[in-house]
This record gives C-alpha cells, sequence and structure tokens, in this order.
C-alpha cells in the first residue's frame, strides 16, 4: 500500500521562518542607520519627543516601537535588534503567505520566501523602508482575499497605506497619491462603489491627521518642517553600484543571484 506524503503543517512553516529571522541577532552592530536609529529609540524611551527634543529628518513612526521594547525589556542594542528581527519575520510570514494564497505549494512558497530574505540578512537593517515594505506586503495580502468583507477590507487598506507616510515623509506621499489613483481606477474600472473608494482615500489620510494634531498640540510644527521638509536635502546623499561594490565586496555576490531569483520566482508565480 502506498503511503500519502502528509502536508507540512503551516505552524511550523512559521516557526521555521520565525527561526531563521533570529539569525539577524548575528550581525556585527555598525551600520550607520542602525545606529541612528537606535539613538533615535533611545531618545524616546528616555521620554524625548522628536523635533522638540531631538533632531530627526523622517516621521518617526518607525522608532516608537523598538523605543516601547526598549522601555520595557532594557535599553540596549539587542532588544533595539528584536525590532528588526519582528520586522523580517512578518515580511518573510507575509511573503510566504501571498505566494501559497497564489496557488503554489506549500514546499514552493517556503523555498522562495526563504531565498528572497536570505540574500538580505547581510544588509537587512531595522529602518522605515523595511517597515514600508512589511506594510504594503500586508495590503497586497489584504487586496488577495481575505475573511473581512469588501468594504471593510478596503478600509484597512487606505489606513494601512496611511500610516506609510509616519513612517517617510516622501515616501508615504507617493504611496498616498498612488493609492488615490488606484481607488480612482477601481471605481471607473473595475465598477467598485464610489463611496467605498472615496472612503479608502479618505481614511488614507487619518494618520497623517493624526501625526498633525501631535506637531500641533506639541508645538513641533516648526520643528518639523526645518527638519523633516526644508532640511532632508541637506541630509540625502548618492550611493552609486559602484560605491556599493566598492565598500561591501562581501555582499556583492548576493547582489549577482537578485536578477536570476527575480526572474525565477516571477516565471514560476506568474
Amino acid at each position: 500500500m502506498q503511503k500519502r506524503n502528509r502536508p507540512i503543517p503551516e505552524p511550523l512553516i512559521y516557526l521555521l521562518i520565525g527561526i531563521f529571522s533570529l539569525l539577524l541577532l548575528l550581525k556585527e552592530f555598525g551600520s550607520g542607520d542602525e545606529l541612528w536609529n537606535f539613538a533615535f529609540a533611545l531618545n524616546v524611551s528616555n521620554g524625548m519627543l522628536p523635533y522638540r527634543d531631538f533632531n530627526i529628518v523622517q516621521t518617526p513612526l518607525s522608532i516608537v516601537f523598538p523605543a516601547a521594547l526598549m522601555a520595557v525589556f532594557g535599553r540596549n542594542m539587542m532588544i533595539f535588534r528584536l525590532a528588526g528581527v519582528a520586522c523580517m519575520a512578518g515580511s518573510m510570514c507575509l511573503t510566504y503567505s501571498i505566494i501559497r494564497k497564489s496557488g503554489h505549494s506549500v514546499f514552493f512558497s517556503f523555498l522562495t520566501c526563504i531565498l528572497s530574505f536570505a540574500l538580505q540578512v547581510i544588509c537587512f537593517v531595522y529602518d522605515y523602508n523595511y517597515l514600508t515594505v512589511l506594510v504594503l506586503l500586508a495590503v497586497v495580502r489584504l487586496e488577495q482575499g481575505t475573511r473581512l468583507k469588501e468594504h471593510t477590507k478596503e478600509l484597512v487598506s487606505g489606513f494601512l497605506l496611511g500610516i506609510c507616510i509616519l513612517l517617510k515623509q516622501n515616501t508615504g506621499l507617493f504611496i498616498l497619491l498612488a493609492n488615490a489613483v488606484i481607488s480612482v481606477l477601481k471605481a471607473v474600472l473595475c465598477g467598485k462603489k464610489k463611496l467605498i473608494c472615496f472612503l479608502r482615500i479618505t481614511v488614507s489620510a487619518v494618520p497623517g491627521l493624526i501625526f498633525l494634531g501631535y506637531l500641533l498640540l506639541t508645538g513641533t510644527l516648526p520643528d518639523f518642517m526645518e527638519y523633516a521638509v526644508y532640511g532632508i536635502r541637506t541630509f540625502s546623499h548618492r550611493f552609486t553600484p559602484v560605491d556599493f561594490i566598492r565598500t561591501t565586496p562581501f555582499q556583492t555576490p548576493f547582489l549577482l543571484f537578485l536578477p536570476i531569483a527575480f526572474i525565477v520566482i516571477v516565471f514560476r508565480i506568474g
């Protein structure tokens, strides 16, 4: 009698993803972005307010989560690094779920997920960029279909996209504009109810309005404009691919696999 192959339990997949994410704890400390974000989170965990008590050129939501961890479990770099572990684990879980929902096997979904993030482990740093990716993955998963009702899904998606402006102001602004365009196209081309699409656009503005309220209540709006709007050009820098290869020779081989991995993944999913 032929034995049937037992499917891999889903909880085991998520457990393995969590274990894989712990590799971030083994990384050496020293990335400039990580040290800057650690300092910001340390300030917030000590009760300091962004723009009033210390300078910061980004919107501050990305530092609130690690600051809360540090306030509870200890103000040190390893606790801050746990925020990166949580961010990577969340992104991997969502990536796996998206690929699995597309109709692929557990094994292929898990392998693709591990491959894509294995290429990022060396350079993965907890910051607003990876948090933005996490939010966008959550929206993609919602768009694929969940148990939520259609109007609830649209509102949740709009709110999540609105959060992006609290992670990085310029990136978030482009995402808000894209959300508005997509909502209009859904109403015009896909026959979605115009009211729901309008509410999605409206809800996406809520996080930004809450943040504006914070700035007004704390009297930090002028400082925010000085650091995060007018001053952002001062802190911008250009980093070419040649600079990357020259300064990070051990990471460069991983980049060679990215185009191959992307082509294979798109080919298989498409």
